[in-house]
């Protein structure tokens, strides 16, 4: 009898560690399949740090923007339930959840519905860098030199999420459901210097392939971004780790 106790009490710590294990490796990950959509091939990108996602995609042959939504998640045993605060597509689907089944085996994640099923290998090739994190648009240094703060708590939101070596920037509305604009790619962080290559932009297909530098600075919670814009004009953000 005490043998199949001890038996049954490993059995379930196992089951919890795997479990735990497969909570930790889903966060700070992208991850990625292609499919067809209805005109073309497409990037399907699944980006998650902290509690916070995005679904986009993007043409395969040039980088042309699909559609992207996204919001907060949060895991209930096998399942992952999507909330949404932005989808390009139908401003209606704001404020609705989603449940998937998920499962993550060998480097690959599976997600399920009733409706559809995907299986998703990971493309980011680090674990974290300094700048992991999701962030708000939160202030910016005005050409007198004078900083000026945001305050993040209004529905107006510009979020930034990084993982190990890939970013997504969203400007959205939650309340009224309006998407302004999203980009998005690959980053390294060194030694003070911040670099994107842009793999989808929204606003402007042609800046798909650019390479833009920066200046960084983490000073507590906040990230001082300073260098010129994609279109090449002087720019001092701040953005603050997003906490709600």
């Amino acid at each position: 009898m005490k043998r199949i106790i001890f038996t049954c009490m490993v059995f379930l710590y196992i089951s919890f560690i795997n479990k735990a294990l497969s909570q930790i490796n889903i966060g700070f990950k992208v991850w990625h399949t292609t499919e067809m959509t209805d005109s073309c091939e497409a990037h399907y990108l699944f980006v998650m740090s902290d509690q916070y996602f995005t679904k986009t995609r993007y043409r395969t042959d040039n980088g042309g923007f699909i559609n992207s939504k996204g919001g907060t998640f949060k895991i209930v045993g096998d399942s992952i339930k999507f909330f949404y605060e932005f989808d390009s597509e139908d401003k209606t689907k704001v404020g609705i959840t989603t449940t998937y089944l998920y499962r993550i085996k060998k480097g690959e994640l599976t997600l399920a519905s009733a409706r559809k099923k995907r299986i998703l290998s990971n493309i980011d090739q680090n674990s974290s860098s300094p700048l992991s994190g999701t962030y708000l648009f939160s202030g910016r240094k005005e050409k007198g030199g004078e900083l000026t703060r945001r305050n993040t708590d209004q529905p107006r939101k510009t979020m930034k999420i990084l993982t190990g070596n890939r970013f997504q920037w969203i400007a959205f509305n939650t309340e009224t459901g309006e998407f302004f604009g999203t980009g998005g790619g690959k980053f390294t962080s060194e030694n003070g210097k911040y670099t994107e290559i842009i793999e989808f932009f929204s606003r402007n297909n042609s800046r798909v392939g650019a390479k833009l530098s920066f200046d960084y600075d983490k000073q507590g919670e906040d990230w001082h971004h300073t260098g010129l814009s994609s279109n090449g004009d002087p720019i001092y953000e701040i953005w603050s780790i997003r906490k709600k």
